[in-house]
């Protein structure tokens, strides 16, 4: 959590209190970060994890949760969170590749928002190795120089350095750059300059969503679980395996509930299933193959 309100929001929550009725604190609303702030990708990673495999209930998740931080229902946040959400609910397929992961998160794009991510993506093909700072440089020229047609400033008023536009185009482009490595992703990112931290965040929570925790060092894992154990200003002190296994049975309750949801409609259907019905099934029986759910 790293803005004061956040504390308070959690509170709240914690308290049972809907998201429209939160308060207005000494610190203001989450509304007042501006618009276009990157935090439909930057922090909601739980939300595709928990959908899995399912994109479109991890955009649906998203744009209610974006509620919280967003005044224009609207925003270009929630068009761009999109994709990136998308992304990363597609990597944790089993079978998933780079490839296809980035092709079916487009599918979520507007032409325009396909457009900017592959402008990104054909740098990257320039380049054979990921850790080449020529490629750093260009992809945050997207950003940075006054003469880009994308020129983050000319698009944002607040944090202008950390726009949707630049974090979710950058963690793409370094996720097809890195082949999905974290360390890499992490390195590039928080080295690259700009929001080091948030970039970082969301291109090494992608990576991790198809490789897993194959390429994050060991040392990183023990360094970030003594930051949650001393950190007095943390809101939470659980455990790295602890937050692992909640966000997973978050995922297996919600693929029983579709598993209900799915008897029902077979009971009163005569067992025929269309459309999202259909759909919805057929994800049932991918979670039971790879024994999500029993």
């Amino acid at each position: 959590m790293t803005q004061p309100f956040d504390r308070i929001l959690l509170n709240y929550a914690k308290w049972g209190i809907p998201g429209h009725d939160l308060p207005v604190t000494k610190y203001g609303t989450p509304f007042d970060l501006g618009e276009h702030i990157h935090l439909t990708a930057r922090t909601f990673q739980a939300v595709p994890c928990i959908n899995a495999g399912d994109p479109e209930n991890a955009i649906a998740d998203m744009n209610e949760l974006g509620k919280l931080y967003y005044e224009d229902p609207n925003d270009d946040a929630f068009a761009w969170g999109s994709v990136y959400n998308a992304a990363m609910s597609l990597a944790m397929v089993p079978g998933a590749t780079v490839k296809s992961v980035i092709e079916d998160a487009l599918e979520f794009a507007s032409p325009e928002i396909e457009k900017e991510i592959r402008f990104a993506l054909a740098i990257t093909d320039k380049y054979d190795n990921p850790m080449n700072r020529d490629m750093w440089q260009e992809l945050t020229d997207m950003y940075a120089d006054p003469d880009s047609p994308y020129y983050a400033f000319d698009r944002i008023e607040k944090y202008r350095l950390s726009s949707i536009y630049e974090n979710v185009t950058y963690a793409i482009a370094l996720f097809k750059a890195t082949r999905g490595n974290v360390k890499q992703s992490v390195i590039i990112a928080t080295n690259r300059g700009r929001d080091t931290d948030c970039t970082a965040a969301s291109a090494g929570a992608l990576a991790g969503a198809l490789t897993g925790t194959s390429t994050i060092p060991k040392d990183w894992m023990k360094t970030l679980q003594s930051g949650i154990e001393n950190n007095p200003y943390t809101n939470s002190h659980m455990s790295n395996k602890a937050i692992a296994d909640g966000i997973y049975r978050a995922l297996q309750n919600k693929v029983r509930r579709m598993r209900e949801e799915v008897k029902k409609k077979q009971a009163r259907e005569s067992g025929q299933l269309t459309g999202q019905d259909a759909k919805k099934n057929a994800y049932v029986k991918l979670m039971q193959k790879y024994n999500v759910i029993e």
